[in-house]
């Protein structure tokens, strides 16, 4: 069953791949004003931008940005971009990389409780170089810039004219007849590394 449309709301996928696997980071962003094809070129840019500047030189040099997806969620079946302006870029960290399926989670929250009002993406590409003498977490350092990249992301879509939202589908197991978009307002870094395992070669996105 289709998911139902979600009015002013993109979807963005930043396109990135390591060791030959595709990873797909996916964001929802809220938009001040009707979704067109300049809004998702804003939005598009905004994101390359952010990440070029802000993003990937903390990550693995083995990891690249290729493209930024972003589809309008206004009608089923709306309008898409792929942005490549300024792309590829890679990591900017030659420390050597960890196994494609190592990650590090970033909790989106915005100040409200429940499940349908926080989210969360898994970052890519974590250096050898970042990781505590345990090699179990990252270091304080890439903790914090991490934190002030994705502060950063959140106030650069702010003066884009977008917001950073988590959307929710579902509310107590049952779906939304209108998906619920809640404004994210800062992020929290779990330093402890995580595993995903589609990431890893051959294994899907």
């Amino acid at each position: 069953m289709p998911l139902p449309p979600v009015p002013d709301t993109a979807k963005v996928c930043l396109r990135m791949r390591k060791a030959g696997q595709l990873v797909c980071n996916v964001f929802h962003v809220h938009s001040d004003t009707a979704i067109d094809p300049t809004v998702l070129n804003t939005i598009g840019a905004t994101f390359a931008t952010w990440a070029t500047n802000y993003y990937m030189n903390h990550l693995s040099s083995d990891l690249t940005l290729e493209a930024i997806e972003v589809t309008d969620l206004t009608t089923t079946g709306g309008m898409g971009i792929v942005y490549t302006t300024g792309l590829p870029v890679t990591g900017g960290d030659t420390s050597g990389a960890l196994p494609n399926n190592v990650a590090i989670a970033v909790k989106l929250a915005s100040g409200l409780t429940g499940r349908s009002q926080r989210g969360r993406t898994f970052v890519p590409g974590i250096a050898a170089g970042a990781l505590t003498a345990d090699r179990q977490s990252i270091n304080s350092t890439l903790q914090g810039l991490l934190i002030a990249a994705f502060e950063q992301l959140i106030s650069d879509l702010i003066d884009a004219g977008v917001r950073l939202v988590v959307t929710s589908y579902f509310s107590g197991g049952a779906p939304r007849v209108t998906p619920q978009n809640t404004e994210i307002t800062n992020p929290l870094v779990n330093t402890v590394l995580d595993s995903q395992r589609k990431r890893l070669p051959e294994r899907g996105a």
